[in-house]
């Protein structure tokens, strides 16, 4: 076992082994109950150059991403140059032409960033949100905007749907996506055959949308 890797393992009552690594370059071990250390050390091992190549993946997304310079922020899978205008105080300008946003506090502080970004999520969302039940055919309760470290949306069983702020940085074609799938939740509590067709007629383009997702979600959490 190669010990500058991160293993975290654990034993639970499963058939198979489960490898995972994670953005942070932790890898959870998953393993049945009475699996042996010495062929556990064996198989991780064999595996190390798979491990690796994963770190490297998460790296280069956390360095390259969006190829950001220090100035820019972004804002629905595009990049905008921040120009601080302290006479703005609080308020903030979008200039989607010039590709350029300014407002009164400063946005390239982490903390500021993330809470106008929350805020701008939560904006963004419930605008879309009218637009898609325009017609008032999904009936929820309230819409949260969370933090989640692994899922983009949640429907509860009480009607609550939920959304993943980091959301903001993708396309407005995933965000309609995404809101729809929690929708058809509303009627399809699952994953099933049903549900996908459901998802297929009222957003015929979902496939593209999820290998967006697959492809590039893990790079908005940097």
């Amino acid at each position: 076992m190669d010990t500058d890797i991160n293993y975290n393992i654990t034993r639970r009552k499963v058939k198979h082994i489960r490898i995972t690594v994670t953005r942070d370059k932790e890898v959870k071990v998953i393993i049945p109950l009475k699996y042996p250390v010495a062929e556990l050390n064996r198989l991780l091992e064999n595996r190390k150059d798979w491990i690796k190549k994963k770190f490297d993946y998460f790296d280069n997304l956390r360095n390259n991403f969006f190829d950001l310079s220090e100035n820019e922020i972004l804002y629905l899978n595009k990049k905008y140059s921040f120009i601080l205008k302290p006479e703005m105080k609080n308020y903030f300008r979008i200039d989607d032409e010039g590709m350029k946003i300014y407002s009164g506090v400063d946005l390239l502080n982490e903390r500021i960033q993330t809470h106008w970004l929350k805020q701008e999520a939560k904006r963004v969302i419930e605008e879309r949100i009218d637009i898609l039940n325009k017609d008032g055919r999904f009936k929820y309760k309230k819409i949260f905007i969370r933090s989640q470290k692994t899922k983009w949306g949640n429907c509860s069983g009480r009607g609550n749907i939920s959304f993943n702020w980091r959301l903001i940085k993708a396309p407005l074609y995933v965000i309609d996506y995404l809101i729809i799938h929690e929708f058809m939740h509303l009627e399809e509590m699952n994953h099933s055959k049903a549900f996908w067709h459901k998802v297929l007629q009222a957003c015929p383009d979902y496939k593209g949308a999820n290998h967006w997702l697959k492809k590039y979600g893990v790079g908005l959490f940097y």
